[in-house]
């Protein structure tokens, strides 16, 4: 562990421990400890598994809890157990972070939006592979439509747009920000920056084929929390953890 641990995971879960530590094992720096517990929540067999619906799995919300939580102790059941679990990218987020937290670094999660089309209220991604998938093969990359995502941050980072760094272990990107060969899932670390402005689309013209976002065409104002229900009012928040029975 690289300090104490961080609220939410403040003292930190045994059962979680056995996992982060495991991805950040010999890491001995922040930087590199994120980037390794991020490429492993994405390469974790079995682990999550992006679903068809995209729908939230783990994450139970009011009025069932006071304030969101993540099942932690049932997903981690399931995985212990070798069964793959749906999970998106508000699932990957919260786990990530949770994750994080564990080993001493102080992460959130923040949910991210920028230009939509009109008619779907969606914006189309450039491929990538879904966390599950195999990122060496170049069939299990596709494009898909969102209206909004989400990843993690550093708590006190700044807010969008900027260049603060993301870690979004929910999709391998076939190239990195650079255009040069990635096929990995974007972790922030001064060896290979992935900064939340230039992620969400890079050049901003329309078929960018740099960052997440494809089309339309973002603006200089984007990425930016979103505005509309249910969860997209919450920007750089953190979920809570617990340790009943749940089933998605």
């Amino acid at each position: 562990m690289l300090d104490e641990p961080k609220p939410p995971m403040s003292p930190a879960w045994v059962s979680l421990l056995r996992y982060s530590c495991a991805w950040a094992h010999r890491k001995d720096n922040g930087d590199d400890a994120a980037q390794a517990i991020t490429f492993g929540v994405f390469f974790q067999r079995p682990g999550f598994a992006y679903p068809e619906d995209t729908g939230t799995s783990w994450l139970a919300s009011p009025p069932y809890y006071s304030s969101y939580t993540f099942m932690l102790k049932a997903l981690l059941e399931r995985w212990n157990a070798g069964i793959w679990t749906d999970g998106n990218c508000v699932d990957v987020s919260c786990f990530t972070m949770l994750a994080l937290c564990s080993v001493g670094m102080d992460f959130s999660t923040r949910q991210l939006t920028g230009t939509v089309d009109p008619t779907t209220g969606n914006f189309s991604t450039n491929p990538v592979c879904p966390i599950g998938g195999d990122p060496t093969l170049d069939r299990t990359y596709s494009q898909t439509e969102w209206c909004f995502h989400q990843v993690c941050v550093l708590t006190n980072a700044l807010p969008p747009p900027s260049n603060t760094g993301i870690w979004d272990p929910t999709a391998a990107h076939k190239t990195d920000l650079n255009g040069t060969g990635y096929r990995n899932p974007p972790a922030h670390h001064p060896n290979h920056l992935w900064p939340e402005f230039d992620y969400w689309q890079k050049p901003r013209v329309r078929g960018a084929l740099l960052g997440l976002v494809n089309t339309p065409q973002q603006v200089l104002a984007d990425p930016q929390y979103p505005i509309a229900p249910p969860f997209w009012t919450l920007g750089t928040w953190k979920c809570g953890a617990s340790t009943d029975a749940w089933s998605p």
